[in-house]
């Protein structure tokens, strides 16, 4: 599959039908710059956006994904490509994509958690001149493990919310 040529597809019975991105976007439940990307083929629609572009468009979803019209006997060859294609992408786009994000994330965040390492070792530091020492490396410890768990939990939800805004996929 090539997602130029399906974006280019897209884009050009959008067109044929007199609809705008904001106008189709809000025909599919999705946002105008998620639209975009499918035409440009930064992305390709998910599989509920795919039928309901086929259904809007009346054209097969064999069609759009091979990003022209077909005719009967270049049909069935394409929708055997095209299913195989699409069930190798769903599976490497999504731990892809997941991968990015949560690497976004972690720049987007790094200084803070520089910040809150040097607290923990502070604390560290003071528990272990102000007192006991293995309560104050105990106390740092455990501290230190509760925002590793909290930011990974963070870094997760930021990464899954965007690839499912990306795929058009609505967001709680």
């Amino acid at each position: 599959m090539d997602s130029k040529k399906i974006g280019q597809f897209l884009a050009e019975l959008r067109k044929q039908h007199n609809l705008t991105q904001d106008q189709l976007a809000e025909k599919l439940g999705v946002t105008s710059k998620t639209v975009s990307r499918w035409e440009t083929g930064a992305y390709t629609p998910p599989a509920d956006c795919l039928l309901k572009l086929s259904q809007l468009y009346s054209v097969s979803i064999n069609e759009i994904l091979t990003g022209r019209r077909l005719d009967e006997t270049e049909y069935r060859p394409t929708a055997e490509e095209n299913l195989e294609a699409s069930i190798k992408l769903g599976e490497v786009d999504w731990a892809e994509r997941m991968r990015f994000y949560k690497k976004q994330w972690f720049q987007n965040h790094v200084g803070m958690l520089v910040v809150l390492i040097a607290a923990v070792i502070a604390l560290c530091m003071a528990g272990c001149i102000g007192g006991s020492p293995l309560a104050g490396i105990v106390l740092g410890l455990l501290l230190l493990i509760i925002f590793l768990i909290l930011g990974i939990h963070k870094m997760s939800s930021y990464a899954e919310k965007h690839v499912k805004e990306e795929r058009g996929e609505q967001t709680i």
